[in-house]
């Protein structure tokens, strides 16, 4: 269908835009600069994801990958670190950031500001962000020492400026995110004098069939699931025994996002079911929204897991292995601030 067009349209965009960082240099720019502002490589390789952590296009992890991938190479890292590290802080925002439509969604059924709804979910981007530092320095011990290029804070505030005119096109002129992302690559290409053979080339290099036909096979699986109605009945069967709201919040977000892979589409069929609860209680939004994440961390059809897993060719049963422990912390941080709020 239309979305599915979409979809692929959005990740051929991220491809390109890839593709023409690498072409101009750009990434190559990003990556010295970095070097001469950070001490430790270990940071810099998850600056990037983080950075480009703030655009919410489908299958986004692949924005930063081929960063991730110059500098895990340089560390000599395994497939399965790079993954994870570029996996994990490039969905660090998606708890508060505003562009992200889970976060809309969840504010405009709750009926209240986005502002504020971001606010109170910014203890868990904090604690996202800490679980996966701690991660970060506990798995990749020895000497990450940057190399000391000299360089300026301003180099690489400079070398960004692709990702300043993204943020300005969507957030200050609200063009659509994807011909915001076409206008970045125009702007890339122009400014790094590449000639129209290449360009073509390059348009050509993005296109990844096989990563289109995944996308196109997790599109059919979630039309499936649609037509089955099998998303919809669970929470209702939940409903239908006298327990305490916590569990069947905890539980219910964390299948639908596990079988959708996708935060708004859990956040659109859990929240106006359990909306008399989390209205009464934001601390049981942030377990059902931590919830959703949850499964869509781990969600076998999520795209920045199946794209980026087979980019970096990391092996499923030892990213799993590296994904489940800090999803577990966050779940149980959650159920802390439910305490809390």
């Amino acid at each position: 269908g239309l979305l599915t067009i979409k979809i692929l349209l959005a990740i051929y965009f991220v491809l390109i835009l890839g593709r023409a960082l690498e072409e101009t240099g750009f990434s190559d720019r990003l990556l010295r600069s970095m070097e001469g502002v950070i001490p430790d490589r270990r940071v810099s390789l998850v600056i990037p994801a983080l950075v480009f952590g703030l655009f919410p296009v489908p299958a986004g992890a692949m924005l930063s990958a081929p960063m991730a991938e110059k500098i895990g190479n340089d560390m000599g890292i395994s497939a399965e670190h790079k993954f994870f590290f570029n996996y994990w802080f490039r969905h660090v925002w998606e708890f508060s950031w505003p562009l992200y439509a889970g976060v809309i969604l969840g504010s405009g059924i709750l009926g209240i500001p986005i502002g504020s709804f971001s606010l109170k979910m910014m203890p868990l981007v904090g604690f996202t962000l800490l679980v996966g530092l701690v991660m970060l320095f506990l798995l990749l011990r020895g000497d990450f020492g940057g190399k000391k290029s000299g360089g300026r804070i301003f180099d690489f505030l400079w070398a960004l400026w692709p990702v300043y005119l993204i943020v300005f096109l969507v957030l200050i002129v609200k063009l659509h995110f994807l011909l915001s992302l076409l206008v970045a690559v125009v702007a890339i290409f122009t400014a790094g004098k590449v000639r129209l053979r290449r360009i073509l080339g390059v348009l050509r290099e993005a296109l990844e069939f096989r990563t289109f036909l995944l996308i196109i096979s997790i599109m059919i699986f979630k039309r499936v699931l649609e037509i089955s109605g099998a998303v919809e009945e669970l929470p209702a069967a939940f409903l239908s025994y006298n327990i305490p709201p916590l569990l069947p919040v905890l539980v219910v977000p964390f299948i639908v996002g596990l079988l959708t892979g996708i935060t708004n589409a859990g956040v659109g069929v859990t929240f106006p079911v359990f909306l008399t609860f989390l209205r009464a209680d934001f601390g049981l939004v942030a377990v059902a929204y931590t919830a959703i994440m949850s499964g869509v961390f781990l969600s076998p059809v999520h795209l920045c897991l199946v794209v980026t897993r087979e980019y970096f060719g990391a092996e499923p049963g030892k990213i799993y292995r590296l994904i489940i422990p800090p999803v577990i912390l966050i779940l149980l941080f959650s159920v802390l601030l439910n305490f809390i709020y």
